[in-house]
């Protein structure tokens, strides 16, 4: 059986191939696991996948955005009804942010067609003030 990746966003390329992103990432992490990934166009449609896939996969997970703080994901949580699969579960944006941000000197070894990289990356968040030692 396969792995399956559900991915909250969409497969049109107004913000670049996003299904294209990730399976590139993750063929150069684990190229002989990498899941087969599956788009769902918004939260509902996501979980909705998430669900028909998880009774049919060794391993499925769910990756979906959200910015809210730390204290209201318990919330989001309950209003999504996906308490019971939230170990497979996965936020992108504060998830993603803070393992980026944790490995700001990473980033120029691998954008090294990037000019000044270092320069432009912000030294602290501008949301909430938290900078790389924190995560």
């Amino acid at each position: 059986m396969k792995s399956i990746l559900v991915v909250e966003g969409t497969n049109n390329k107004n913000n670049g191939n996003l299904r294209k992103g990730f399976s590139k990432l993750l063929n150069k992490i684990i190229p002989s696991k990498t899941p087969k990934i599956i788009m769902g166009e918004d939260w509902a449609s996501a979980i909705k996948k998430f669900n028909q896939h998880r009774v049919r996969a060794e391993k499925v997970a769910l990756l979906i955005d959200s910015d809210a703080p730390k204290e209201s994901l318990e919330r989001v949580i309950q209003e999504r009804n996906i308490a019971e699969i939230q170990d497979n579960v996965f936020f992108m944006i504060r998830n993603m942010e803070a393992w980026i941000l944790s490995q700001i000197d990473k980033l120029p070894i691998y954008y090294k067609d990037i000019k000044n990289l270092n320069k432009k990356i912000p030294k602290k968040c501008p949301v909430c003030g938290a900078t790389p030692e924190n995560f």
